[in-house]
């Protein structure tokens, strides 16, 4: 058996490694109940931290198709995300991005054990919630979604008006954006099968090139950015 010590800022500070799951670029990621983090190990025992609010408690994580870490936040109440994208070596380790949390579980509820379940395709999320005598599932909360847009910057909320995520329309852009949501998958004009989520579709206002970007609502990846007229057309999308 071969050890890998858990690094801590000192010798009594305390650390609790709960869970621990195979996940992008072949790396594990385990949680880490008494430090509130995330850690990324490699194969050769090299760790990497990422650090959540305090509070939170991650108790069991789990890889979805796509690469995404999803976890349960037990002394938070929360489910919390890892993006893929955000998990590469030199990108940062703590703060939002790269974290994700949802807070749509009942307060107390004690989310715990974490799985991917469904057909192929059109996976979801199921973790226990030991406080509520319950098994819920993370896309049902995504079902019907509301998006704002202030000053470029674009707000979700899920079917309870919890946030869900904030993020740039265009980077760099600050000026108006329209935005529209509909399922583009579904609709069979983007992407593949539909996971029921709605997506986000945001366009640059008056004064900017006519680009449209189609969000998806459950990851945010970018399922499509094009320009409606021509680039040089300064009138927007409304």
């Amino acid at each position: 058996v071969t050890e890998f010590t858990i690094p801590v800022p000192n010798p009594a500070a305390f650390s609790d490694p709960e869970d621990i799951t195979a996940g992008p670029g072949g790396h594990l990621y385990f949680t880490d109940f008494g430090r509130d983090q995330i850690g990324r190990i490699t194969t050769a025992g090299e760790i990497t931290q990422f650090s959540l609010p305090v509070g939170r408690g991650p108790q069991q994580i789990v890889a979805a198709p796509d690469g995404n870490l999803y976890f349960t936040a037990a002394s938070g109440g929360r489910l919390g995300r890892l993006p893929a994208n955000a998990l590469s070596p030199g990108r940062p380790t703590s703060g939002f991005p790269p974290l994700e949390e949802f807070d749509f579980v009942a307060r107390d509820s004690v989310p715990l054990g974490i799985a991917i379940g469904g057909e192929t395709g059109s996976e979801d999320i199921f973790f226990t919630l030991n406080g509520g005598n319950a098994i819920a599932t993370f896309e049902a909360h995504l079902a019907q979604i509301t998006a704002t847009a202030t000053a470029g910057v674009i707000e979700v909320f899920d079917i309870h008006l919890n946030s869900v995520r904030t993020f740039p329309a265009f980077a760099g852009y600050t000026g108006p954006v329209s935005v529209a949501i509909m399922d583009m998958a579904g609709a069979h004009a983007v992407g593949g099968a539909t996971n029921g989520v709605p997506d986000v579709i945001v366009g640059a206002g008056p004064g900017a090139p006519a680009h449209v970007r189609v969000y998806d609502g459950s990851d945010n990846a970018v399922l499509a950015s094009f320009f409606a007229f021509d680039p040089r057309y300064l009138g927007g999308v409304t």
